[in-house]
């Protein structure tokens, strides 16, 4: 529990490789199968699509794969994710996100590229999920288009 902690909240790599290199690939597979998924080429290179993030945002909502227990807890672990310069920033204190995000840095030529990735449940009034993934040269640039589109869905879903 605490290994999951850490990785889910802190997005502690150690502890995700600690994790990732005790579950068999066979495991792992089995979980992307029963969803109807393809599975990653290996547990430890595994990349998701926006749109497939969003359905195992989905299924923990919906409480459709774990135990309602297990899918509430997953979903309080990342209620408690440590990163507020994203989606989090312009969405109201009293309103809950479920959310994770992720940074990946990589060097084109002698071009950093940094991708910055976030996708959560926004509870507000009418719950919705979002998954935002961006690319860009600059961090700052990236935390602002993340929080840009989450404030235009967050105003616009007010109306509904």
């Amino acid at each position: 529990n605490q290994l999951l902690e850490r990785m889910i909240v802190y997005s502690d790599n150690d502890a995700e490789t600690f994790l990732l290199y005790h579950i068999s690939q066979k495991y792992f597979e089995d979980v992307f199968s029963d969803l109807g998924l393809p599975p990653p080429s290996t547990v430890h290179e595994s990349k998701v699509t926006p749109k497939q993030f969003a359905f195992f945002l989905r299924i923990l909502y919906n409480a459709s794969y774990l135990s309602r227990s297990y899918s509430e807890q997953a979903l309080k672990l990342l209620s408690g994710v440590d990163f507020s310069d994203g989606m989090r920033a312009p969405i109201p204190e009293k309103i809950t996100i479920a959310h994770k995000f992720g940074e990946f840095i990589s060097v084109r030529g002698n071009i950093k590229i940094i991708e910055l990735h976030e996708c959560g449940v926004i509870y507000a009034k009418n719950p919705y999920i979002v998954c935002i993934m961006t690319r860009g040269m600059t961090l700052k640039n990236n935390k602002k288009v993340l929080q840009d589109i989450t404030k235009i869905l967050y105003d616009g879903q007010k109306n509904l």
